[in-house]
C-alpha cells in the first residue's frame, strides 16, 4: 500500500504548481474526501473514506489555516473480510470537536448496516462512538448541528425516513419514522432549519419510469413529526442535490445536478418558499455549492482554456455575473470527483474531493483559495464565529467570539433573557473575545441570548442551566 501511494505522489507534483493562486493544495490519507467543515477553534475538518478490496474505513483530519495537518483520527473496525464503516457528513461541534454520521457493516450479518455516529474531541481523540440499530439497511447521510448543542440526523432505512435527535453525549432524545408507500426514497443529503422546523433535501426514484429521479423536500417539526412532502417534477431527471441552503429571508434553495433524456447533465438551482412551493429556477452552468443567498462557488468551463482545465469561481446565479480566480484541473486528467465546497467566515473557498492522476489510483485532496474578489461573502457562516460552552451548564457559561471575526462585530452587546422574556443580564460596548457569565444566582432552566452590533442581531440561541451552585 505504501509503495502505491509513493508512485501517486510523484505524478501529482505537476498538479500542485498548476493550481494557481491557492493558499494551499494538500493531499490527505485515504481514497476520497467526502465532506469538510470549519472548526470552531480555527482551521478545518475533513472526512475521508479509505477503500480497500475487503472493505473500507474512515479518516478525520484537522487542518490548520495554512494547510498543515494538525492531527488525524483513523477509525478501523474490521471484524472480517466483509466489514466496513464510513462517514458521509461531518459537522464541527460547539466545543471545538467534530461529529460525523454514516454507517457500519458487520461481516457476520450480510447486507446489514447500522447507523454509526462518531464524536472526536478538539485534540483528535475519540470522545464516543455509537451504533443505532434501527432496521435492516441504514444509510444516514445528513446531520444538522443545532444551536442548543444537539444534533438532528436523517436516516434512510429501506423505504422509510427516520429522524433522530441526540444530545452531545450521543443519547437519543427522540426518533420518529415516516413510511413511504407510493415512491422509493433514495437519499436525504442535506438538512436546513427555519424557525423550529427542519427541511430535508433528497431524491426519490420514480417507480413508473426507468432511471428517472425526483427531488424531494420534506418538512419535519421540532419533535420529529413528518409535516409534509413536496416533490419537484421536471422534464429532466434530478440526479442528486449538490447543496441546500435556508436563506436569511426564510426561503429554501437547492442546487441540483440534472440529467436530460439525451444523457447530458446540467446544473439547476431551485428556489422554494417555506411551504415548499417552487418560486424560481436558475441555470448556473457551474458545479459547486452555495456561497451565499444569491451566489455559488465551484468549477466551471471556460472556452479560453483547454478541455482539461477549468476555473474556480464565484457566480451570482440570479444575474449570471461571475468572478473567476484560479485555474484548476477538473476532469479525468485531474479531478475525477468533487465532493464538497465551503466558504469560510474569512471569505476563502475550500474544495475537497479526489484525484486520479494518470490512472494510478485515487488520492483525496483539500484546496483553499482566498482571492475570491467578494460576492456576498460577509453573510456567511456567522454561527461558526461564536462558541457557547458548556451548554448545558451547571453555573458558569463561556461565550467566545472568534478573534478573526472580532474586528467586524465590535463593539457588540449581549443580552440574556429567561423563558418569560425578562432580561437577566445586559452587557454593552464589548470588545473582548471571551465572556464568562455566572448563573449561580439564577434558577435552573432555559435561557436565551442575543448578540447585537449597531442594533442588528447577529447571533441568537439557547442556554440550558441544569442546576445552580446556590
Amino acid at each position: 500500500m505504501a509503495k502505491k501511494y509513493l508512485i501517486i505522489l510523484i505524478f501529482l507534483l505537476p498538479l500542485i504548481s498548476f493550481s494557481q493562486s491557492s493558499d494551499f493544495f494538500i493531499y490527505t490519507s485515504g481514497t476520497v474526501s467526502m465532506s469538510i467543515d470549519t472548526s470552531v477553534g480555527g482551521g478545518y475538518y475533513t472526512n475521508n473514506i479509505d477503500y480497500y478490496p475487503i472493505g473500507n474505513d474512515f479518516i478525520i483530519s484537522k487542518i490548520r489555516e495554512d494547510g498543515t495537518i494538525n492531527w488525524q483520527y483513523h477509525n478501523q473496525q474490521f471484524d472480517g473480510s466483509d466489514s466496513s464503516n464510513k462517514l458521509y457528513m461531518i459537522k464541527s461541534t460547539f466545543d471545538g470537536g467534530v461529529i460525523g454520521v454514516g454507517n457500519i457493516k458487520i461481516n457476520q450479518f450480510p447486507n446489514v448496516y447500522n447507523c454509526l455516529i462518531t464524536y472526536i474531541d478538539s485534540n483528535g481523540y475519540l470522545k464516543w462512538q455509537k451504533e443505532y440499530n434501527l432496521g435492516f439497511l441504514e444509510f444516514p447521510k445528513a446531520i444538522y448541528a443545532d444551536s442548543d448543542s444537539t444534533f438532528i440526523i436523517a436516516c434512510l432505512i429501506d423505504n422509510d425516513l427516520v429522524t433522530i435527535k441526540i444530545n452531545s453525549q450521543g443519547d437519543s432524545l427522540w426518533s420518529n419514522r415516516k413510511v413511504f408507500t407510493t415512491s422509493y426514497l433514495m437519499d436525504v443529503n442535506y438538512i436546513q432549519k427555519i424557525d423550529n422546523s427542519y427541511f430535508y433535501f433528497g431524491q426519490q426514484f420514480d417507480t413508473t419510469s426507468i432511471n428517472f429521479y425526483w427531488q424531494g423536500i420534506y418538512k419535519i417539526d421540532s419533535v420529529g413529526n413528518f409535516v409534509w412532502e413536496k416533490i419537484f417534477y421536471d422534464s429532466a431527471s434530478a440526479i442528486y442535490p449538490l447543496d441546500a441552503r435556508a436563506t436569511q429571508n426564510g426561503e429554501l434553495l437547492s442546487f441540483n445536478s440534472m440529467l436530460t433524456n439525451s444523457n447530458t447533465t446540467f446544473q439547476q438551482i431551485n428556489r422554494y418558499d417555506v411551504q415548499g412551493n417552487l418560486i424560481g429556477k436558475y441555470f448556473p452552468d457551474l458545479y459547486g455549492g452555495f456561497a451565499s443567498d444569491t451566489s455559488i462557488c465551484g468549477i466551471y468551463n471556460k472556452t479560453t482554456v483547454s478541455s482539461d482545465t477549468g476555473f474556480v469561481g464565484l457566480k451570482i446565479f440570479e444575474t449570471n455575473d461571475i468572478n473567476d480566480f484560479a485555474y484548476f484541473f477538473y476532469n479525468n486528467s485531474g479531478i475525477s470527483y468533487l465532493s464538497d465546497f465551503l466558504i469560510d467566515r474569512n471569505g476563502s473557498v475550500l474544495i475537497s474531493g479526489r484525484i486520479d492522476p494518470m490512472g494510478f489510483g485515487n488520492v483525496p485532496f483539500l484546496a483553499k483559495y482566498s482571492d475570491t474578489l467578494s460576492i456576498g461573502i460577509k453573510e456567511l457562516e456567522l454561527g461558526h464565529a461564536f462558541t457557547i460552552f458548556p451548554n448545558p451548564s451547571n453555573s458558569i457559561v463561556n461565550i467566545k467570539v472568534d478573534e478573526a471575526f472580532l474586528n467586524e462585530v465590535q463593539p457588540y452587546s449581549l443580552k440574556i433573557y429567561n423563558q418569560f422574556g425578562e432580561i437577566c443580564y445586559h452587557f454593552e460596548n464589548l470588545s473582548n473575545n471571551l465572556i464568562q457569565i455566572n448563573f449561580s444566582d439564577l434558577g435552573a432552566g432555559l435561557y436565551f441570548y442575543t448578540l447585537t452590533t449597531n442594533q442588528t442581531k447577529i447571533e441568537a440561541g439557547k442556554l440550558i442551566i441544569n442546576r445552580t451552585s446556590k
